[in-house]
């Protein structure tokens, strides 16, 4: 499920009781505008100008998109069959993945605004309102890393290592707020904080 940044209309994926699945976009009170299939494994969203809703999930059908309100198909651009698009939550921005390089690009033009060397265990969870700065998580073989990345200098300060359950940057770059899943009781989670200056001086705050 997505809800546009506007909080105008609401996007649910479901499956039917036939085991078809479908996407459905509601008003905001509840009403249904309009349907439209889609394949099981999904990661829709509204596009980050709210203009139209896109599935980038690769493993099914690939890239679909969608005009608002009717749900008529529109061809996805040129740009999204080149590498891996995605979404990143809460941003204007999209992330993308090509040729080793974790890139920032603009909706939905596609224009790259920033780019670092990256493999494919490292995922943008959020960016800032600039798309410059982020909290970048990483899989190990032995779990995961959480890192705050400037994505202009290429500067990552490490936070925290183990299993991360949800992590966040403000709209300045400048702290970023995260969760660890406790290594023995796996129903309790440990919260952090932390401050960071562009030169990457952090100050974490555990709560």
């Amino acid at each position: 499920m997505d809800v546009d940044a506007r909080g105008r209309q609401i996007a649910v994926a479901v499956r039917l009781p036939d085991s078809r699945y479908e996407l459905r976009l509601y008003s905001r009170r509840g009403r249904l505008v309009a349907t439209t299939p889609v394949g099981r494994n999904v990661e829709v969203g509204f596009a980050p100008d709210g203009r139209s809703l896109v599935n980038f999930d690769l493993s099914d059908r690939g890239v679909a998109h969608w005009r608002i309100p009717t749900l008529a198909t529109l061809a996805p651009a040129a740009w999204l069959n080149d590498g891996e698009t995605t979404f990143v939550p809460g941003s204007a921005f999209v992330k993308r993945y090509v040729n080793d390089a974790l890139s920032v690009a603009s909706w939905p033009g596609g224009k790259i605004l920033y780019s670092v060397p990256a493999s494919r265990a490292v995922r943008l969870r959020e960016l800032s309102a600039n798309g410059r700065f982020g909290a970048l998580q990483e899989r190990h073989s032995d779990g995961e890393s959480l890192e705050w990345i400037d994505l202009v200098a290429g500067r990552r300060v490490p936070l925290a290592s183990g299993s991360i359950d949800h992590a966040t940057i403000n709209a300045a770059g400048n702290a970023v707020s995260w969760s660890v899943r406790d290594a023995v009781n796996t129903n309790q989670v440990h919260v952090s904080r932390s401050r960071v200056a562009v030169d990457g001086t952090v100050t974490i705050t555990k709560d």
